[in-house]
């Protein structure tokens, strides 16, 4: 009564998919400016860690909305990469990228509640 049609396109079982060639030098070039990037997550890290103060400016400005207060906090501690500050009620995302051509990124994803 019923007949089934396969609508599906035919793959070959045999063949494994095509691939572009491995070129590594982008990769290395993006793990190599990642040391940067980690570098300066970590100085951020360590002055929340060290400073009530800070620690308490950084906070303080995002809950008010003053992103450009927090990323002029983030440059006096000496992070001079392009910086992008996201918060909200429960914490704040600090992501620090590479000045030429967005090559790589970190991002800290830090909690306050």
């Amino acid at each position: 009564m019923y007949q089934q049609h396969n609508h599906f396109p035919y793959y070959s079982l045999n063949r494994a998919p095509s691939f572009p060639e491995v070129d590594t030098s982008l990769f290395q070039q993006s793990a190599s400016k990642s040391h940067t990037l980690i570098s300066q997550a970590n100085k951020i890290v360590e002055k929340i860690t060290s400073s009530n103060s800070f620690a308490f400016s950084v906070m303080d400005a995002a809950q008010k909305s003053e992103t450009n207060k927090v990323k002029q906090l983030l440059k006096e501690i000496g992070i001079d990469q392009t910086v992008d500050v996201i918060y909200n009620p429960d914490g704040i995302k600090i992501t620090i990228q590479t000045n030429e051509q967005n090559q790589a990124k970190v991002s800290l994803s830090l909690r306050w509640r």
